[in-house]
């Protein structure tokens, strides 16, 4: 796969913390699968939870996808994806909207995960994070 994820520099079991609770790539690169477990009262925030990488000497368009999680108590559920620029995109994964964009060759996307709870709430949820490329 010419585009695929990788784990963050934050994304070892040193790095975080108990609130999540399942990391686990896929072999092929396509698929990251995340059990996050939000503490009421409390906000995650992680840098560097994956990175996106374009291995290939081509541009490539990607859709990054995912279900949306719905639960009251979530008021922030974000994605980040930055390049060495800035913010790239955003996915929300309180929409289940997809992130599309393009990539080009050697490209790497940092992804920093942020939940943010209401008041009193508590929140377990699986996110099932799957990457599309097609060449631009």
């Amino acid at each position: 796969m010419p585009v695929r994820f990788e784990a963050g520099a934050d994304a070892g079991p040193d790095k975080l913390s108990r609130q999540v609770t399942r990391y686990a790539l896929a072999a092929d690169g396509a698929n990251l699968g995340l059990d996050v477990a939000g503490v009421a009262d409390a906000s995650l925030q992680v840098d560097s939870l994956f990175r996106l990488r374009n291995v290939d000497s081509d541009p490539h368009a990607i859709t990054l996808s995912a279900p949306a999680v719905n639960d009251d108590g979530i008021i922030t559920f974000t994605m980040v994806l930055r390049d060495g620029a800035g913010a790239a995109g955003v996915l929300d994964l309180r929409t289940g909207l997809p992130l599309n964009l393009t990539l080009a060759p050697g490209e790497v996307l940092d992804a920093a995960l942020t939940l943010t709870l209401a008041d009193g709430a508590a929140v377990n949820a699986t996110v099932p994070l799957r990457l599309d490329v097609d060449p631009v």
